[in-house]
């Protein structure tokens, strides 16, 4: 099953390749789309939506064009090599590979660690652009699976004054993904950092962006595999849940005749009530807690019911 894990700042997505269907470039020729704009766009023209998405490639926010290396249906948007030659062939189940011509589905991204690639910086990418800490999209595999992370961060204006959140150093990202992946690469970052979820045809945002950028392209990848277990939740607290997760938590616990109100995102007393019942008629621990056994058996039956 598809694994989404929460490490503070840092969100992470493990599908299974046995699992993944397809995958795809999505690129608005001189032009950008948000995420949401994407799926809206996605279901007027009548395409099977994607399971998870993820900003792509480098591009320019004036020009609205891709900057590195993308294929998108056979069509070669841009043909730089920024990055170098290397990149991550989608149309099936996504592989790191050095790019070549006649590709039908491409995008070159940022070698942060593999055995086969090239080792060191990419020359035309300036140092402060792994040495600071920013925020960060990456994809990533090992021989059994396709992994998308976000690191998010950037310096915004709380109450008058700036705070800066985390994001990631490359070196961080590498330490903190090494020891599972094989392969690991950077994408567009920033503002632009966004990873989304699409669940009985709704889009829910994974990661916490302080931006809702529009950009000029996107990834997407279909997994067969419907139980998806969300981990590392209950150790955020009753009132601290991610608002994505919660509305997603409100939607099946309605959809199974358990009512806890309104599809807020606020973990509230209704919702915590009905966590409760839920965990009462099942069996389990009964602390009101979104924990894994909790969400595995929220997905379990509403798969049954077909509303998952």
């Amino acid at each position: 099953m598809s694994v989404i894990s929460k490490h503070g700042h840092r969100t992470v997505v493990r599908m299974p390749k046995s699992a993944i269907e397809w995958s795809e470039v999505y690129d608005k020729p001189n032009d950008t789309e948000t995420m949401y704009s994407l799926a809206r766009r996605l279901r007027k023209e009548g395409k099977d939506l994607p399971t998870f998405i993820i900003n792509g490639g480098l591009y320019d926010t004036k020009s609205k064009k891709t900057l590195t290396t993308t294929v998108d249906d056979g069509n070669v948007i841009i043909d730089r090599h920024l990055f170098g030659d290397w990149g991550l062939e989608l149309g099936g189940v996504p592989k790191f590979v050095k790019y070549y011509k006649g590709m039908k589905e491409f995008i070159a991204v940022h070698c942060l660690y593999s055995n086969k690639w090239e080792s060191g910086w990419w020359k035309g990418v300036s140092m402060w652009f792994g040495l600071s800490k920013h925020p960060r999209t990456v994809v990533a595999d090992n021989s059994e699976e396709h992994v998308y992370m976000t690191s998010d961060g950037r310096t915004r204006k709380v109450k008058g004054k700036k705070v800066r959140l985390p994001g990631d150093r490359y070196s961080t990202i590498v330490s903190f993904l090494k020891w599972f992946c094989e392969n690991i690469g950077a994408c567009d970052g920033g503002g632009s950092t966004r990873m989304g979820w699409i669940l009985n045809g709704k889009l829910y945002t994974l990661n916490s962006p302080t931006e809702n950028r529009a950009v000029a392209n996107w990834i997407g990848t279909k997994v067969n595999d419907k139980v998806v277990d969300v981990r590392s939740y209950s150790s955020l607290g009753r009132r601290r849940y991610s608002r994505h997760y919660t509305r997603v938590l409100q939607g099946l616990l309605n959809g199974l005749g358990i009512n806890c109100g309104k599809v807020d995102g606020w973990f509230g007393r209704n919702t915590e009530r009905a966590v409760k019942v839920f965990q009462k008629a099942n069996g389990l621990k009964v602390d009101g807690w979104a924990g894994q056994q909790t969400w595995s058996e929220l997905y379990t039956q509403a798969i049954e019911l077909g509303i998952a």
